[in-house]
């Protein structure tokens, strides 16, 4: 039995062998077919390359020979026709050049370049309407300005306070001073400060005028006059809840509203509430107990008034003045309408003023290289 179990377990395994031995063998001739096949192929991928191969080198001989015909056809049409053709051969007849004439020609752009400027600046000169210098005011007031107010650079208002170093500070402290020997025989006491037209500058030059007054310890009060458009106050940075056209209509007393502010010696008197009638309260009088109670506390008083002719306002507050800075604007205000002032002023023999020129530019004016010469070596 053991010997019959042993024989088929041997014949098991030669016939799986066999099995497998075929199975393998199959496989091979599989892939040797396989090959057999690919490589019947191979002429006819050959045949092909070498077909297009010849088309190509065809396609390249007959591109090149185009090409040199075409250069052949260029150089045989330029040789046929010329770039120039002579209609008259060069004689030599006199040495004179004719063209171009130099010297003439150097003479007219000369006469152009002096006469096209020269037109332009009396063009500009004819149709200008405003102040463009000192000398035009000059001209116009026949005699000279009391005082120049430089180009406000600076973000504030309050130059003399903020910057007392700066060169527009600088013509505030020589109006100041100007003003004190004026008039050192009989101090001032009531300045009051108009223009021709708004935005000349007069509110702003008011304010700092009287910082600097009272910088120098005297008591100064600043009223704001100007009823139809007030500004001052803003020029304090806060607002203030009554002012002159309150004690106008006696509704405040004069103690009410007088104001100190934060500059030492100077008091405030704000315009208030806009008037339809101010132009006939103050032709009544009813400023007068405050300008004489103004008079008798402080050492100056600083009026701020409305635009001179443009309104009525400032014509009535004239009597109360001993001085009148009317104050005019670098290319701003118009000489005609600073010409009608003047000449309501001298329609009503009002001598009593000089003219403050004001937003001259220092770096343009004759002393703009000294700017900065009174400066701090960190300022400079």
């Amino acid at each position: 039995n053991k010997i019959k179990l042993q024989k088929q377990a041997i014949t098991e395994n030669v016939k799986n062998s066999l099995n497998t031995l075929n199975l393998t063998m199959n496989e091979l001739n599989y892939r040797a077919e396989r090959l057999s096949r690919q490589i019947s192929t191979l002429p006819r991928t050959e045949l092909n390359m070498v077909s297009m191969q010849r088309q190509f080198n065809l396609t390249d001989a007959i591109y090149t020979f185009l090409l040199q015909k075409r250069s052949e056809a260029a150089i045989a049409m330029a040789s046929n026709y010329p770039d120039y053709e002579i209609l008259e051969p060069a004689r030599a007849i006199s040495r004179t050049v004719l063209s171009p004439k130099t010297n003439i020609n150097y003479l007219l752009a000369l006469f152009l370049s002096l006469l096209l400027p020269s037109l332009f600046l009396i063009l500009k000169d004819f149709f200008n309407e405003k102040i463009s210098s000192v000398r035009d005011v000059e001209l116009l007031v026949k005699r000279p300005v009391l005082n120049l107010i430089y180009t406000n650079f600076h973000r504030t208002e309050a130059v003399v306070s903020n910057y007392p170093d700066s060169s527009l500070a600088e013509s505030f402290r020589n109006l100041r001073s100007n003003l004190f020997l004026r008039f050192r025989s009989e101090p001032l006491k009531t300045i009051m400060l108009t223009s021709s037209q708004p935005r000349d500058g007069k509110s702003f030059i008011a304010f700092n005028l009287a910082a600097s007054i009272a910088a120098v310890g005297h008591k100064t009060v600043l009223i704001d006059c100007d009823l139809r458009r007030p500004t001052l106050h803003e020029k304090f940075g806060k607002e203030f809840p009554i002012g002159l056209s309150n004690f106008m209509v006696n509704k405040v007393t004069r103690e009410e509203i007088i104001f100190k502010t934060e500059t030492p010696n100077l008091s405030f008197i704000p315009a208030g509430p806009v008037l339809p009638n101010s132009s006939e309260l103050i032709e009544a009088g009813v400023l007068d107990e405050l300008l004489d109670y103004a008079k008798s506390k402080y050492e100056y008083v600083i009026i701020d008034t409305t635009p001179a002719g443009l309104v009525s306002d400032a014509t009535p507050m004239i009597r109360y003045a001993d001085f009148i800075l009317l104050v005019c604007r670098n290319n701003y205000t118009r000489l005609d309408i600073l010409d009608d002032v003047l000449n309501l002023f001298k329609s009503n023999n009002i001598e009593n003023f000089d003219i403050v020129f004001n937003d001259l530019n220092v770096r343009k004016s004759r002393y703009g290289r000294y700017d900065s010469y009174y400066k701090k070596p960190s300022d400079a």
